[in-house]
């Protein structure tokens, strides 16, 4: 935990407007924006992980393209952050509705765990773990190597 109140207030402040960025991006769906958001590598939870910013937009970009036609909604809410000199944990409450590949209407309803790390100065998003499409999206079956969630 930051010693210095004010230290910590900057640090979250700068945290939420990340956050607020990656809102924009995911709804936007602009894979390139999201990924300059991301410090690498980059932890998706249950083991895995991508190591670069090609690697992120590219998988990404293929998510968006076969699972997401549109977001509706998107919204994420601060709940609680722990912040460090260079590291934060946030607890952060997501909500939104976006059309499936199936042109099925999912509700967004989870609770997020999401890590933040400097890079060069600046906060990142180094991880996101929960059970929300934001976190399936990503991962894989080890054992099958299909996408699973989202």
């Amino acid at each position: 935990m930051l010693r210095d109140e004010a230290s910590r207030r900057v640090a979250e402040e700068e945290i939420r407007h990340v956050l607020s960025a990656y809102t924009a991006a995911m709804q936007a769906r602009d894979v390139e924006r999201v990924a300059d958001l991301v410090g690498y590598p980059f932890d998706m939870g249950a083991g895995y992980q991508i190591s670069a910013w090609s690697g992120f937009t590219s998988r990404m970009s293929h998510d968006f393209r076969k699972y997401v036609v549109e977001i509706d909604q998107l919204s994420h809410q601060l709940v609680d952050i722990d912040v460090t000199e260079d590291q934060a944990v946030a607890q952060v409450y997501e909500s939104g509705r976006y059309i499936g590949d199936y042109r099925e209407r999912i509700t967004l309803d989870a609770d997020l765990v999401m890590t933040f790390r400097k890079v060069d100065g600046e906060w990142k998003i180094s991880g996101i773990d929960s059970d929300s499409w934001v976190s399936l999206t990503f991962r894989r079956r080890a054992s099958t190597g299909r996408i699973y969630g989202w």
